[in-house]
């Protein structure tokens, strides 16, 4: 009874899918096309092209001014001479 039990159970799953001594079933099924249709093809990729090398030009050397004394700033103070704002 074991032994009948088992091969139930092995020959369950071939029973439930058919024989196998038939031909193999195409799993690959697509929809019908339409008569005007275009299979998809993916765009090119975008190239881009290396940047230009850029040419520096060292900076100028500039000639330094020649000395000045300082010179103080006339008459801009807010404040009078006794410290009180002018205004």
């Amino acid at each position: 009874m074991a032994l009948a039990l088992a091969s139930a159970v092995v020959a369950a799953p071939a029973l439930a899918q058919g024989t196998f001594s038939g031909p193999p079933k195409s799993s690959s099924w697509s929809a019908p096309r339409s008569p005007g249709y275009t299979p998809y093809v993916a765009p090119k990729p975008k190239t881009y092209e290396a940047p230009k090398a850029r040419i520096y030009e060292p900076p100028k050397a500039s000639t330094p001014e020649p000395f000045k004394p300082y010179k103080s700033q006339s008459g801009t103070s807010l404040f009078g001479p006794d410290g009180k704002p002018k205004r």
